[in-house]
């Protein structure tokens, strides 16, 4: 079943009862990452784990049922392109444009994991060890996911007002719907890693915006996606602007956001049909 899961709480949830076992996937997050929290509560039962992540959770046990769910997801994506002939965006892109969704994805990867290093799945694992710097498909997926868990940790720091002023203001520089909704995102994303690096409590006790694209039904689009996402936290200049505003309006320190993190940007590109 699906639902709606507040801040804190993880994408899947496993209850067991007498008799039956309910696997619960949080409603607001991407398809793509609703499957994934279902692969990785039916890799408990797989396993035959043992303890109840309601009352308590075991560290070695989440790490088996997240390598068990990457695998059986890589499975599930093999055995769609084998019984289809429509390929995903990944295999049609060039292979430049899918080295720069990569680089772009990872940036945000280690992004995501320096703010919140919880995320990270390395390490061996009873044998098994899990390589943090893996490639191809696994490494992509991989990357997905932590990026995901991530966000779902900052949930707390999402503000709508934030992503919606993005939104209003990139519509207004004729960005057409899609765009403007990856700046906004873009946007909400690099005011709540900049709440994160202050150590600032946790305040907005909100989900992402009701028309977050919980739709998307395929890894590689999603990562696409996201990678598009981390490009305009690199280079964009509307994005910039806005969280100047931003740290500006939550008194943040100088030199203390995330845009410090970032490349120089006066010699990157710019993104869309943004003003300079």
């Amino acid at each position: 079943m699906t639902q709606p899961l507040g801040p804190g709480l993880p994408a899947g949830l496993l209850l067991q009862r007498a008799g039956s076992d309910i696997i619960v996937a949080d409603s607001t997050v991407p398809a793509v990452m609703r499957t994934h929290a279902i692969l990785h509560e039916l890799a408990h039962l797989l396993l035959q784990h043992t303890s109840d992540a309601t009352v308590s959770v075991d560290p070695q046990e989440e790490r088996e049922a997240e390598i068990a769910a990457d695998v059986l997801a890589l499975e599930l994506r093999k055995a769609s392109l084998r019984s289809s002939r429509i390929r995903t965006v990944g295999p049609h892109a060039s292979r430049l444009r899918r080295a720069e969704f990569d680089l772009h994805l990872t940036w945000l990867w280690v992004t995501i994991r320096s703010y919140v290093p919880e995320v990270s799945l390395s390490g061996p694992v009873r044998g098994y060890e899990v390589a943090a710097d893996v490639h191809g498909h696994r490494g992509r997926y991989r990357r997905l996911v932590e990026i995901h868990d991530g966000m779902q940790h900052l949930r707390g720091y999402y503000s709508i007002e934030v992503r919606r002023r993005a939104f209003d203001r990139a519509l207004r520089y004729s960005m057409d719907y899609e765009e403007a909704e990856l700046v906004a995102e873009a946007t909400e994303l690099g005011a709540a890693l900049a709440l994160k690096r202050r150590s600032v409590a946790p305040t907005h006790a909100q989900a992402p915006m009701d028309d977050s694209p919980s739709d998307i039904v395929d890894a590689d689009h999603e990562a696409a996606r996201l990678a598009r996402i981390a490009k305009l936290l690199h280079t964009s200049p509307l994005v910039a602007s806005e969280l100047a505003r931003f740290a500006a309006t939550s008194a943040q320190p100088k030199g203390t956001g995330l845009m410090s993190l970032a490349p120089n940007q006066s010699s990157a590109p710019v993104a869309g049909r943004e003003p300079t």
